[in-house]
């Protein structure tokens, strides 16, 4: 994008962008003003109220953290038991819920070798990997 073009549309966003909140602060500034001073009637206690939602924000937004954890934990394996599972002949199934952009290097960080084509992931043979292959 030449640089007269993408400083022309920035201005003209930047431009859009500040007229929305100054044309929305003119027409409600009555209520903007009423606002102010009922929360110049009630002191301190605004400061109190908004420390308060703020605290009860960060609760709620905690307690689904640990829900949403809580509903992803799986069974889990190391590699060594994987290969001494395979090796036992036990049937295993492995499942690989990586990204595709974690396979763009040839060998993701500790986990199985794979390669992308055409949006498909291609993993070579658990075995292979584990023997060091």
């Amino acid at each position: 994008m030449p640089l007269l073009r993408f400083v022309v549309f920035t201005g003209l966003g930047g431009l859009i962008w500040a007229s929305v909140f100054v044309g929305l602060g003119w027409l409600f500034s009555h209520q903007l003003e009423a606002v102010a001073a009922y929360m110049a009637s009630l002191g301190s206690w605004v400061i109190a109220l908004l420390a308060a939602a703020f605290g009860a924000y960060i609760v709620w937004k905690w307690v689904a953290r640990q829900r949403f954890l809580r509903r992803i934990r799986i069974a889990r394996i190391t590699p060594e038991e994987l290969k001494a599972k395979l090796d036992a002949g036990e049937d295993t199934m492995v499942v690989d819920v990586r990204h595709p952009v974690d396979f763009v290097r040839h060998r993701a960080p500790r986990g199985v070798a794979a390669a992308v084509a055409d949006g498909a992931i291609a993993i070579r043979s658990v075995r292979e990997y584990l023997a060091g292959e």
